[in-house]
């Protein structure tokens, strides 16, 4: 059985990125390999060594197009793909529509939260902290469950985009 090591380096284009890595599955597989390994986190430029919270609009859904795109190489070449990606701590995307109350609120930012979107204390131990945000006036709001909107807590459609 003949494997691929594909070795590639992230530019910020990320749509540039993964036509590189299809690219590279089919030249492999006309090789004849049958299983196809990419290197950790090749979509994207690699992780700094403190989290930074606006990195996390990297991670993608293990449900998304992004990764049905590698699951149809594999399909149209017959060889399995490890295809190691940085996966929204979620994973639900779809955003949540809540009635705000005037008043301080907290986010959830880790995904682990039984009363996601709001913090209820399960980050404890980990890295992640919630976001507190103010409610002056009453409103219905979509909140994030994604971990990538640019605009936490509030959801911003990215979901639908990758």
């Amino acid at each position: 059985m003949r494997i691929a090591g594909i070795q590639i380096s992230a530019g910020p284009d990320v749509e540039r990125n993964i036509k590189r890595a299809v690219e590279m599955a089919e030249v492999a597989a006309e090789k004849d390999a049958r299983v196809i390994c990419y290197p950790e986190l090749f979509l994207t430029p690699w992780f700094p060594k403190k989290e930074n919270r606006s990195l996390f609009s990297l991670a993608i859904s293990s449900l998304g197009e992004t990764l049905g795109r590698f699951q149809r190489v594999s399909e149209k070449t017959g060889t399995v793909l490890i295809v190691p990606f940085f996966e929204s701590v979620s994973g639900k995307g779809l955003p949540v529509m809540v009635d705000l109350e005037p008043g301080t609120h907290s986010w959830c930012s880790c995904g682990k939260s039984k009363t996601e979107p709001f913090c209820d204390g399960s980050h404890e131990g980990t890295s992640f902290v919630p976001l507190e945000f103010v409610v002056d006036v009453k409103k219905k709001a979509g909140l994030c469950t994604c971990g990538r909107t640019k605009k936490p807590p509030y959801c911003d459609g990215t979901h639908a985009k990758v």
